[in-house]
């Protein structure tokens, strides 16, 4: 009995929840992102200085957890930029990449 409970709860954990809709799926996966951190600051423009741009400098505000919705397959997915929560980001040298690591069905 002990087995199917844990493999039951392994099994909860891998293939995550199903909400009701597609707005309760959001507001879980806004819920964890608020989770997560922001890389913030300003930077000087690059381009700027090669004559190609009109700003010096580049203010940036970079979430490290996002919840772009899925239309085609019922889900919120839940993506991570692990270069940005581990407080590593460059704008111009370290961006990372955002990988799915939650589900939010629907």
């Amino acid at each position: 009995m002990k087995q199917l409970i844990t493999a039951s709860l392994l099994l909860g954990t891998l293939t995550g929840c199903s909400y009701a809709s597609k707005q309760q799926a959001q507001d879980a996966c806004y819920e964890w992102a608020a989770k997560g951190t922001i890389a913030e600051g300003s930077v000087p423009n690059k381009s700027y200085y090669e004559g190609s741009y009109s700003h010096k400098i580049i203010s940036y505000t970079t979430p490290s957890r996002m919840c772009p919705v899925e239309n085609e397959t019922n889900q919120v997915l839940g993506k991570l930029n692990q270069v940005v929560e581990d407080g590593e980001y460059d704008y111009y040298e370290n961006e990372g990449e955002y990988k799915a690591v939650k589900n939010f069905r629907y």
